[in-house]
């Protein structure tokens, strides 16, 4: 259907323009304007807070994840040297044994 067939309530021919409008109170504006700055500032105060909170966590966040790396590393070195010190004593037995079997030659000879 053209647009210019299209049934227009306010241009209608069987009941004239000005009864199709509702008259505005401009009391009712000034009061709607008024609570639309209210949950406009209530709005904005919310989103501050949040912002902040959204700053602390972040900054705990950064923090966990230092202490984190922070234990990692102590851990991995912690690791290296039980490791070296194990090898250390494997050896020590290995050099221990290998001296035992002359004292096991003496003791035979004994």
């Amino acid at each position: 259907m053209p647009r210019s067939h299209l049934p227009s309530v306010l241009a209608s021919k069987k009941v004239p323009a000005a009864a199709n409008t509702v008259p505005i109170d401009p009391t009712l504006l000034d009061d709607l304007e008024a609570q639309a700055a209210s949950v406009a500032k209530d709005l904005t105060t919310l989103l501050d807070g949040l912002k902040a909170k959204m700053g602390e966590i972040t900054s705990s966040t950064l923090a966990s994840l230092k202490v984190h790396d922070q234990a990692v590393t102590n851990l991995a070195a912690s690791a290296e040297e039980c490791v070296q010190q194990t090898l250390g004593l494997i050896t020590g037995m290995d050099e221990l044994s290998h001296d035992m079997t002359a004292v096991h030659a003496l003791s035979v000879q004994m």
